[in-house]
């Protein structure tokens, strides 16, 4: 996200490979909640990994498996409304 200009566009973005676990590994994908004090259903999750995004979908979070940035943009401006896997 820092090399892409997005980092200051996300309240919270973490990286697994930062906290050294490997995604579908849920304690690569729950810190983000934690460190917003926010409830699963109230983050978004977005990924290339059909596995990845089963696991945050599982886990509450509003997940999107990217596949084309159009569809990516309407997730992000419904505020992940639903998810979209």
């Amino acid at each position: 996200m820092r090399q892409l200009g997005l980092d200051d566009v996300f309240d919270v973005v973490v990286s697994s490979s930062e906290l050294g676990v490997a995604k579908p590994d849920p304690q690569a994908i729950e810190p983000a909640c934690r460190q917003l004090g926010a409830e699963p259903s109230q983050c978004s999750f977005v990924d290339d990994t059909p596995a990845n995004v089963e696991t945050a979908a599982r886990l509450g979070l509003r997940a999107h498996l990217f596949t084309r940035s159009d569809r990516l943009a309407g997730f992000l401006l419904t505020g992940g409304a639903g998810g979209d896997l």
